[in-house]
């Protein structure tokens, strides 16, 4: 987790820097040619979504945390079990969630707006159904799948709070989708944050108290936290855009075409 989250800083950085380079380059005062509109926009758009991707990667760092706390024999149980439940999450939610992200901005960008938001409540649905089949299926076969991969048994309570983090980490990706539409990315970051600081504190609280279980809740409770830091606010101006949509056809204040 710690190696993920400095290669992601790393390229934050080396992205930050290139960027600058350009919007100099583009510069009137410079002499560039091109405008650098597009550029500051992309800017005003992409960079806090850089520090969202450093900041949810080191949110990993729990297992260097239980390793610390708890010991390596530890860290190695939890990652086993993480591990195999977020592949296996992937497996099943990701193509779903990575499938409905081009198709509501494909809709949005077209002026479709109102196809736009029927798609992300559609989707929202599917994940929905998804989640509450794979936590059913954990609960019935977790255990024997666990014990067949793992070779060894596994707390059913740190089965189902590993396989539900995951699941709710998939559905926020999809929830942040508003925000992200209408290129709330600073709060988008800040919310991130604010999880992550959330993670690390249960973390140093709760590891030495209940266990490897309490990097699971930490990660579930993170989850939630951010769904509700971004879903009330960026699906309640969208729901704006569609009363107005309903009063006037046709006509859409505000709402930047974001990127997938």
């Amino acid at each position: 987790g710690l190696a993920n989250g400095a290669m992601i800083v790393s390229l934050m950085a080396i992205s930050t820097g290139l960027a600058a380079v350009l919007l100099w380059a583009s510069s009137p005062r410079t002499g560039g040619r091109g405008s650098s509109s597009v550029l500051r926009e992309f800017w005003a758009f992409g960079w806090p979504m850089s520090i969202w991707s450093a900041v949810s990667s080191l949110m990993l760092m729990d297992r260097l945390l239980i390793s610390l706390v708890l010991g390596p024999v530890a860290a190695g149980v939890y990652a086993a079990v993480a591990d195999l439940v977020a592949r296996g999450v992937a497996v099943v939610i990701f193509p779903i969630t990575m499938y409905a992200h081009p198709e509501i901005m494909r809709a949005w960008n077209a002026g479709e707006k109102r196809v736009a938001l029927r798609l992300l409540w559609r989707y929202l649905g599917v994940l929905a159904a998804l989640v509450a089949a794979v936590l059913i299926l954990v609960r019935l076969f977790g255990e024997w799948g666990a014990q067949l991969a793992i070779g060894s048994g596994v707390d059913p309570l740190l089965l189902i709070v590993a396989t539900a983090a995951p699941c709710l980490w998939q559905v926020a990706l999809l929830v942040h989708k508003p925000m992200e539409i209408l290129g709330r990315t600073g709060w988008m970051a800040w919310a991130i944050a604010l999880s992550a600081g959330l993670s690390l504190g249960l973390n140093l609280w709760a590891l030495p108290v209940i266990g490897i279980l309490a990097s699971a809740i930490a990660y579930l409770i993170a989850a939630a936290l951010y769904i509700v830091l971004v879903g009330p606010i960026g699906f309640g101006q969208l729901r704006r855009v569609e009363q107005r949509l309903h009063g006037r056809p046709g006509q859409v204040p505000g709402g930047g075409a974001a990127g997938s």
